[in-house]
């Protein structure tokens, strides 16, 4: 079974690159503003976290709970996409940021 599979060489892997959670040192994690400036500097993979909201929405967002990244202090699985939609997932990495949306997985894919 094992001997079908390709391996990456060690070569492939000393040369692969993945933006955690997008550029996430510069721009606001898990967002698509970050995923697009990682795939603007050439990177092809992208860590990201998936979390699911009460109404069972799908949304690309690390934490458990508010407080970090959006404003609050409710847990993730106690809101639904229409109360998650519109929070400012941007105003904690800097005041040029703020308005940055957190998206709903399908939204992942409007990267340019």
């Amino acid at each position: 079974m094992f001997s079908k599979l390709k391996l990456a060489s060690s070569e492939e892997k000393k040369h692969k690159i993945i933006a955690h959670r997008g550029m996430s040192g510069k721009y606001p994690e898990n967002t698509i503003l970050a995923f697009e400036a990682a795939r603007l500097l050439g990177l092809r993979w992208i860590e990201t976290d998936i979390n699911m909201l009460g109404d069972e929405t799908l949304v690309v967002f690390h934490d458990k709970s508010f407080g970090r990244t959006v404003s609050g202090n409710c847990l993730t699985k106690n809101v639904s996409w229409k109360d998650f939609k519109d929070l400012d997932a941007g105003l904690w990495k800097g005041e040029g940021f703020a308005g940055t949306k957190s998206n709903a997985l399908g939204r992942t894919d409007q990267l340019g």
